[in-house]
Parts: C-alpha cells; sequence; structure tokens
C-alpha cells in the first residue's frame, strides 16, 4: 500500500504539471483518484482502487485540504 502525506503540486494551477500529467495520461501511466467533498477535507484517508487492484493511504498534515487536479505522488521509471 502507499502512503502519501504531503500534496507536491496542483495539474490546474502549474502548467508544467498539467503538461507532464497529459502527456502521462497518454501513455496510461496516469492514475486519477475520485474523492467525494466530505472525503477531500479528511487529513486521514484510505482508499481503495480496485480498478488498479491498489490501495492508498493519505495522511496529510492537519488542515490540508484536497483541491481538484492536486498530485498527490509521482515516480519516474528511470
Amino acid at each position: 500500500m502507499l502512503i502519501v502525506n504531503e500534496i507536491i503540486g496542483n495539474i490546474i494551477a502549474d502548467e508544467r504539471w498539467n503538461k507532464l500529467y497529459q502527456q502521462m495520461r497518454l501513455e496510461g501511466k496516469a492514475h486519477t483518484i475520485m474523492l467525494s467533498r466530505q472525503e477531500s477535507e479528511r487529513c486521514r484517508l484510505f482508499k481503495r482502487l480496485p480498478e488498479y487492484n491498489e490501495e492508498i493511504g493519505i495522511d496529510l498534515k492537519r488542515g490540508l485540504v484536497l483541491h481538484d487536479g492536486d498530485i498527490l505522488y509521482y515516480r519516474t521509471d528511470e
């Protein structure tokens, strides 16, 4: 299971992340997590992703709220 504890960027607010996201999406390497508004306001959350057969734990600093386009994890294969 992957545990993330920070928001590293946003594809809406940062054009560099947006371009990278679009490229990775075309290559089938980007995963999108859909959260309810209530879930996005929680700083600790466990989400099962059945379409990817994975689980993710989100453990953010108290007071942080997830917004549309937030990036929680990025990995290069290099």
